[in-house]
């Protein structure tokens, strides 16, 4: 629930679980399950042709039975299951991505603007920045950013009504964006823009003279290249971290990571089991938390908790499902530009 003051002084003040998330998520579910029922054979067509994610929900189920969580484990591979359920089963019945670009756009046409009133009446106000109508700061930037990407692809449509509707929640976004104080989601934006430019050069400047795939090679070398002196220049790197207001240990989480990495290597392959490492009273939690007081309950690093739970076949796995889906996006020529680049 929206502007609830979390803190966490002991380990018995961690909430374990949501009755009213219980009812609504099970209902929606079930409801996503019914609407599929007329449609096996897109569903099986669904999971050959996304064989990756596909592989990636068998194995995370297989960890269960390794756990040393395995009814919490089962339980959170069931609302994985059934996230991944309520989006197929929306996808299932779209006719088109303007439809579902359409709900989206509703959503946000209510979301966006109260988000932003409950922050003027001080609501949704934290010391780290706005968090709005979320539980935290990076939540409300994450919920921004998909926002500023919707209405930058609504700007495009015909109309000078529609665009300037779509550049007023634009606008309104990129507030909520820049007050969230979300350092992960400036870097995601910074990010976009700069490959939005990148791709766009590789398709009209450098393909036309020296091909698609040489043009497109060129691009990764570069990108690449400017990756690895970033990663060996700590100095460079230190100064990008300072610009962010941030130090070089992400406010102690680079310490974090270590500790987590450490426990890890002792699953490497097969990993602690989907769900069955971040459990409150779990002999890995308590040696955490007299480690770091202020109690931390993912690894905020989502690769290292992949890692960590499912071990290295359930990264490979999902890594490969990234890189496939990224690929075949790319590849639709029914996608509008500035998806297909993403």
């Amino acid at each position: 629930m929206p502007f609830q003051d979390v803190a966490w002084t002991s380990v018995e003040d961690i909430e374990i679980s949501n009755p009213i998330n219980q009812f609504v998520f099970s209902f929606l579910y079930t409801l996503s399950f019914l609407s599929l029922l007329s449609k096996k054979h897109q569903v099986i067509k669904f999971i050959k042709t996304e064989k990756f994610f596909s592989l990636f929900l068998l194995w995370s189920f297989f960890s269960i039975f390794w756990s040393d969580a395995t009814f919490v484990s089962f339980k959170r591979w069931l609302q994985f299951f059934g996230t991944g359920l309520i989006f197929i089963s929306a996808l299932m019945h779209f006719e088109s991505s303007d439809e579902a670009l359409g709900y989206l756009k509703l959503i946000l046409v209510f979301y966006i603007p109260v988000s932003l009133l409950s922050i003027i009446l001080g609501l949704g106000v934290t010391e780290w920045g706005w968090a709005g109508l979320t539980s935290q700061k990076n939540v409300l930037g994450q919920v921004s950013l998909v926002s500023l990407i919707i209405w930058s692809i609504a700007f495009t449509n015909k109309g000078t009504r529609n665009k300037l509707f779509a550049l007023v929640y634009w606008c309104t976004s990129l507030i909520l964006l820049i007050g969230s104080k979300s350092v992960t989601c400036y870097l995601t934006a910074i990010l976009l823009v700069i490959l939005v430019v990148a791709f766009t050069a590789q398709k009209v400047i450098f393909q036309p003279i020296i091909g698609r795939l040489i043009s497109f090679i060129f691009i990764f070398l570069f990108f690449s290249s400017i990756l690895v002196i970033i990663c060996f220049n700590l100095d460079l790197f230190d100064t990008i971290i300072l610009a962010f207001g941030r130090e070089n240990t992400f406010s102690g989480r680079i310490d974090l990571w270590n500790s987590i990495f450490r426990l890890t290597k002792e699953n490497l392959l097969l990993g602690s089991g989907f769900g069955g490492f971040w459990v409150v009273g779990s002999p890995a939690m308590e040696m955490l938390y007299k480690e770091y007081p202020w109690f931390p309950n993912e690894a905020h690093l989502g690769y290292l908790d992949i890692l960590n739970e499912t071990g290295i076949i359930g990264l490979l796995l999902f890594i490969f499902m990234v890189i496939f889906y990224f690929l075949k996006v790319y590849q639709s020529h029914q996608a509008p530009m500035f998806v297909q680049f993403y």
